[in-house]
């Protein structure tokens, strides 16, 4: 499952966790967009329950996630 495999990764970054590809067919961007959308909302829920730590270093950058000892989200 997607819990199982962002906790059982220390450190990984948006594009690992959601395994962005690109190009393709209409319909292989079109699912990959739904992909990009529902996994996160995955994230946002792990953060939200304090089992993931996300942060992004400026708008628009790579955000970093980590499972170490995440247990309250902190909002910067």
């Amino acid at each position: 499952t997607l819990c199982k495999r962002v906790l059982s990764s220390l450190k990984l970054n948006w594009s690992e966790f959601a395994r962005i590809k690109g190009g393709g067919s209409p319909e292989e961007i079109k699912a990959e967009k739904i992909n990009i959308v529902v996994n996160f909302l995955a994230m946002l829920e792990l953060v939200k329950r304090g089992l993931l730590l996300a942060s992004q270093q400026s708008n628009f950058s790579e955000i970093d996630m980590e499972t170490g000892e995440a247990k309250t989200p902190i909002y910067h």
